[in-house]
């Protein structure tokens, strides 16, 4: 072989580079829960562009750890000075206070592989804390509030709090504990709006109306009532792979489907979303919605 014909055969051989991993990362899909469910506190499904999964996850982890702080602080304002009242030696204060960094890095969040393209997973720790509902709502809320976007790379955040083999018995199963204490029934019992809004990625693909009559069928109607347009409670059933993820959110149409990019979009004369394209102020319609093409939200019974 010539020198000529050695360049041109390297050269395809790193063009070709990145193909051969992608097929090889592809060999592993089968391997592990793509979302665990042996994670007691539940976690958060990222969605993302394909090719930008850890950059995202590193992204949401930042801000999940903010919140989460955040959160459990305001829930426990009288930590510090409780501390202080207990001693006044201030070595043996930092002596502690180290021993809650080590003990915090040991549980803290972890990035689980979904090992799907666009997505990834945050595990929260087994800890009092905050929920990830709580978290999310909180990542939003921020958001809406500032439209600054702090994780570009991140789509939607979905909070799941359980998680099971993806076949319709293990489901079956596992439905019931998802919707305990979101929909009360009996004697004085309030109405509830509420929908079920399935989806699939990479996984096998089951009857959605079967799916999601399990959920729907748990839940008692009246008091509570089926409605597409603005529930107040929404059940996620997340088929991810080999693994079934579910959560049940608040505010899901009200905040762009915990959509964190949609929600620091500015919205002209209330129905196109506009950005800058240019220095000299030309305006664009861009469409952000990296929704699955598989997205139903059913009602029951229909």
């Amino acid at each position: 072989m010539s020198d000529a014909d050695k360049k041109r055969s390297g050269d395809n051989g790193r063009q070709n580079g990145y193909s051969k991993k992608a097929k090889y990362y592809q060999k592993q899909s089968g391997s592990g829960a793509a979302i665990p469910a042996g994670t007691p506190a539940g976690g958060v499904l990222v969605t993302c562009e394909t090719h930008f999964e850890l950059k995202a996850a590193r992204e949401a982890l930042t801000l999940i750890e903010e919140h989460f702080d955040k959160l459990k602080s305001h829930a426990q304002p009288s930590y510090k000075e409780s501390k202080e009242k207990i001693s006044k030696d201030i070595s043996a204060l930092i002596a502690q206070e180290v021993e809650d960094l080590k003990d915090r890095k040991q549980h803290r969040f972890k990035i689980h592989n979904v090992d799907v393209k666009g997505c990834t997973f945050i595990i929260f720790p087994d800890e009092a804390g905050p929920s990830p509902l709580d978290v999310v709502l909180s990542i939003l809320r921020e958001a809406q509030q500032t439209k600054i976007l702090r994780a570009r790379n991140c789509h939607r955040l979905l909070p799941l709090s359980h998680a099971c083999y993806c076949d319709v018995e293990h489901i079956k199963e596992l439905a019931p504990k998802a919707l305990e204490g979101h929909f009360p029934s009996g004697e004085g019992a309030a109405c509830i709006p509420f929908s079920v809004e399935y989806e699939h990625r990479s996984a096998d693909k089951f009857d959605r109306m079967e799916i999601i009559n399990i959920f729907a069928n748990l839940i008692d109607s009246p008091p509570h009532k089926v409605d597409l347009g603005s529930p107040q409670k929404t059940v996620l059933v997340q088929l991810t792979r080999n693994a079934c993820g579910l959560g049940v959110v608040t505010h899901y149409k009200e905040l762009a489907k915990y959509n964190i990019r949609k929600l620091t979009e500015v919205a002209e004369e209330g129905t196109e979303t506009v950005k800058k394209v240019s220095n000299k102020g030309t305006k664009k319609v861009v469409e952000t919605d990296t929704q699955p093409k598989d997205t139903a939200i059913e009602e029951k019974g229909s």
